[in-house]
């Protein structure tokens, strides 16, 4: 079974990773008969793949911690959810990764990127003056401040946003493992602390909830 990593956290940020090295039949045998009907609507490798992945991977931390596991499903947003419990969940793909975040109560968030040259060309249109400055050059740092607006994004999941000036990340040094972050909108403003860590030294995983 490749669960990769399985860890908690003493504020109750629970994070789990799957490595996918199995074939489709190996992953679609161990879904719920109404993943397994769901499935069916996928026909790109890649997206099978995944939707496997996570199911996969869910039942395994479900298993592993006590929770009972039914399913997933989204809300209007698309944000996902897990059926018929109340543990926030938030998923990432990058495969072969496969990853989610889970808090008790909080919206969580999770975002798995190999760092790649397009994302320097993202940067300006998405990135702040300071974000742009204090990242300039350094793809590894663009690549992190990347997943951490993506993380924001998954935890506010209401649209009607704009990444360059919403979701800011504050400046860290390249070999943090956590950091601050905020949404700053209008009628809505929070701080998040982000973790982060690399699989296998060429991939990133960011992750966080709201602050303490």
């Amino acid at each position: 079974m490749p669960l990769y990593l399985h860890q908690k956290y003493p504020d109750n940020l629970e994070i789990a990773i799957w490595k996918v090295t199995e074939t489709e039949d190996e992953l679609y045998e161990k879904l719920l008969e109404n993943e397994k009907i769901e499935f069916g609507e996928f026909v790109h490798p890649k997206k099978r793949l995944e939707y496997l992945g996570a199911r996969n991977l869910l039942a395994c931390v479900a298993q592993n911690t006590g929770f009972s596991y039914e399913g997933i499903s989204k809300d209007e947003t698309g944000k996902p959810f897990l059926i018929e419990n109340t543990i926030e969940i938030s998923i990432s793909h990058c495969l072969p990764w496969v990853g989610v975040v889970l808090h008790p109560v909080k919206s969580v968030g999770i975002d798995i990127e190999r760092p790649q040259e397009k994302l320097e060309k993202v940067a300006p249109r998405v990135f702040s003056e300071s974000e742009i400055h204090f990242s300039k050059n350094n793809l590894d740092l663009i690549t992190k401040i990347w997943c951490t607006k993506e993380v924001l994004y998954k935890i506010y999941a209401q649209g009607g946003n704009t990444f360059k000036t919403d979701f800011l990340v504050e400046n860290f040094k390249e070999d943090d493992v956590s950091f601050q972050a905020s949404i700053v909108m209008q009628d809505f403003q929070k701080n998040y602390k982000i973790h982060t860590f690399t699989l296998e030294k060429d991939v990133w995983v960011c992750f966080g909830k709201e602050s303490e």
